[in-house]
């Protein structure tokens, strides 16, 4: 978010409120799917209405587990907006921690079950200058910011975590007048976090630059820069180098339109990107271009190839992998979520999302997470859907007792 939407939110001070954690339709798994445009699942689980959390807005699946970790927010009278950290377990959910209305929260990253990765800023002042970075670690029900001498004016722009030993972190360093000074990136070694050498060439801010992160081991690690100018590309972590892996077509930055939006998924030796090409209003002149369209690459270890993306689909907002497994969150043309999925690269099918039922919810594209192929995870706004290797399912209405 960036930090003219952070001078709008009204803040207070207040202390975190830690909560008492409770205890603890699609293709078959393994099946390869059907050419781009098909579609590979019966009958989807049934959506019911209810008291879901509002805005979800992110989620992270604990690897090798059937948990997951959100995001939510929602606007409490005279206090404004407030975020709050949920635990899935199975098809249920809990709110696990309500923050302080003084702290944005931008991201969550699952490290297990019990530990979660958090970071945004808090703003204990009135103006939005006098916010500060935050950085978490959720553990057995507590939240532990992080304290380490050069991440402290380090603002996350995205963090990835691959179990307890392994993660990883990009961000911004700003000095105490609010002026970008340049990139950071540092990996946790399951004690601290460690400085590594960070991407160059990006056209960062405060608020933005490195846009989305994804590593599978010490060695390979992916992430989404914004160079100048504003077009995406892909780099990669050899474990001693970054290099560009992808870019779009040169062909897709025409009639004023420019790519946008990249989101990047990977496991060991194979990765997904998805992104669109959306219309560049950056200048009161500027050409009014073609309709966005969704793209999507896949990388088999030596080689990149764009796959189709079916018709019906106005964006693509995330990919997740499990092994060789992945899934996309897209936006239909009549804004209602769906599924794509691949196996072993061999293109997409779409697998049929429950149709939401929620009274005064509209649903958008929001957030979506893999722990394994037989346990996905996605949200949409008022929605959460999880995968089980058969098919989706709408999460139930009520939090586990």
């Amino acid at each position: 978010m960036g930090l003219a939407a952070r001078g709008r939110r009204a803040r207070w001070a207040a202390c975190l409120a830690v909560l008492v954690l409770p205890g603890g339709a699609g293709c078959a798994h393994g099946s390869p799917g059907t050419v781009a445009g098909g579609v590979c699942s019966s009958a989807p689980g049934t959506a019911a209405a209810g008291g879901r959390p509002p805005q979800l807005m992110s989620v992270s699946a604990a690897p090798g587990t059937r948990q997951a970790w959100a995001l939510g927010q929602f606007v409490m009278p005279a206090q404004g907006l407030v975020f709050y950290l949920v635990h899935f377990s199975g098809l249920y959910w809990a709110k696990a921690v309500t923050f302080a209305p003084e702290f944005q929260l931008d991201g969550v990253s699952a490290v297990s079950g019990n530990v979660a990765w958090l970071w945004g800023y808090d703003q204990p002042g009135a103006d939005f200058t006098s916010d500060r970075p935050f950085l978490a670690r959720m553990s057995d029900g507590v939240v532990r910011q992080v304290h380490q001498a050069f991440l402290k004016n380090v603002y996350v722009w995205a963090l990835a975590s691959d179990g307890s030993a392994e993660a990883w972190l990009v961000g911004g360093a700003r000095d105490r007048h609010g002026r970008f000074e340049g990139v950071v990136a540092a990996r946790w070694d399951g004690t601290s976090w460690h400085q590594v050498p960070a991407p160059a060439g990006v056209a960062g801010s405060a608020s933005d630059g490195l846009t989305s992160l994804s590593i599978s081991g010490r060695s390979d690690a992916w992430v989404v820069s914004r160079p100048v100018p504003v077009k995406p590309r892909l780099l990669h972590w050899d474990g001693m180098t970054w290099s560009r892996s992808y870019a779009p077509p040169a062909s897709l930055s025409r009639s004023g339109s420019v790519p946008s939006g990249m989101s990047v998924a990977s496991s060991p030796g194979h990765a997904w990107v998805v992104y669109g090409e959306g219309v560049d209003n950056s200048g009161s002149s500027a050409p009014v271009g073609p309709p966005p369209r969704p793209f999507s690459a896949y990388f088999d270890g030596s080689t990149w190839r764009r796959y189709v993306v079916p018709t019906g689909f106005s964006s693509l907002t995330g990919v997740a992998m499990a092994g060789g497994d992945a899934w996309a969150l897209g936006k239909l043309h009549n804004d209602n979520p769906e599924i794509l999925y691949s196996h072993q690269g061999s293109g997409w099918c779409v697998q049929p999302l429950p149709r939401p039922h929620h009274p005064g919810c509209n649903p958008a594209s929001s957030s979506i997470s893999a722990a394994s192929p037989t346990y996905v995870i996605a949200v949409s706004l008022c929605y959460a859907y999880v995968y089980d290797g058969h098919r989706w399912r709408s999460v139930s209405p009520r939090p586990a007792s």
